[in-house]
């Protein structure tokens, strides 16, 4: 299960890192439920648990400094909170039933590319540089992310 307290909060950092934390439990019932592609799953958990104790630690190193993303107009706190509670419906309804590799796929693919269409990661640039360079780093995994599932998606196309 989730890490997550409780992400009521407008604390972006806690919601980003919300946020990976389950995708994290998704991928990882993913594994449980589809054991022909078990470890490719639990690659992906893995990864997004790595993502959240980036963005844990980029918050405790910002706080240290009194540098504070709350109230900066960019962020948009609404987006980040849908889409934590558009994925934790999801995980609720995938534990009820049976899943395909094809179905999880399919999800895991609009989840991961959604962040990057609405360019997600670019706007939190230029906060400082550590930010920059997490930021980066998520931007770019999410995009190997959605590029491994866009591979898996096109050979299971008939799955």
């Amino acid at each position: 299960m989730s890490e997550i307290k409780s992400v009521d909060g407008d604390d972006v950092l806690e919601l980003m890192r919300g946020y990976e934390l389950i995708l994290k439990d998704l991928y990882a019932l993913f594994a449980d439920k589809i054991s022909v592609e078990r470890e490719f799953w639990i690659k992906l958990s893995e990864e997004e648990n790595k993502h959240a104790y980036w963005l844990e630690v980029l918050g405790m190193n910002m706080q240290k400094q009194n540098v504070s993303l709350n109230g900066d107009e960019r962020f948009n706190v609404p987006l980040i909170k849908s889409s934590i509670q558009h994925v934790e419906e999801a995980l609720n309804d995938f534990r009820k039933v049976e899943l395909s590799l094809f179905d999880a796929l399919t999800f895991a693919k609009d989840v991961e590319n959604s962040m990057i269409e609405k360019k997600f990661f670019e706007v939190f640039y230029g906060i400082n540089d550590d930010f920059d360079q997490v930021m980066k780093l998520l931007k770019e995994e999410t995009e190997e992310h959605n590029r491994r599932i866009e591979e898996k998606l096109v050979k299971c196309s008939k799955c």
